[in-house]
């Protein structure tokens, strides 16, 4: 039986979710790649992945970064399996990836990593547009 929530494999654009704190925080930061793609969410929810650095986001870290659980190898893995075929870009946490794998520090990132939208005005020239391309094919 498949579940309402499945039709949307990035859960936070699903529209049934929208009362929660990571849909309410993700649509604003992905509306400029929305308008400019005009794909829906449903389609943008099929094309986009975030990986995060621990799986729940914090005001701060507070975690020590020698703390690795299995989870977080895992999240490592898929990551790097990201790198090799997929156009990757880093939202923050740069002293934080770097050391996992040095190509994480060829990761195009936004210019403000504590602004979250990824918009034309927060990506270095023509990396929106990269983006953009990415999610259209």
């Amino acid at each position: 039986m498949r579940r309402p929530w499945q039709d949307y494999p990035f859960y936070p654009l699903n529209p049934t979710l929208s009362w929660t704190p990571t849909a309410r925080w993700w649509p604003p930061r992905l509306r400029d790649l929305k308008d400019a793609s005009g794909l829906g969410s449903g389609e943008i929810s099929e094309r986009l992945l975030a990986i995060e650095w621990f799986p729940y986001h914090s005001k701060s870290p507070g975690l020590p970064r020698t703390l690795v659980c299995e989870s977080q190898k895992y999240t490592f893995q898929l990551a790097k399996e990201m790198l090799a075929s997929k156009l990757v870009i880093r939202m923050r946490s740069f002293n934080h990836w770097a050391p996992i794998d040095p190509r994480f520090s060829q990761v195009p990132c936004l210019k403000n990593p504590r602004c979250g939208y990824v918009s034309r005005r927060n990506t270095e020239a023509g990396l929106f547009d990269r983006i953009v391309k990415a999610l259209k094919t």
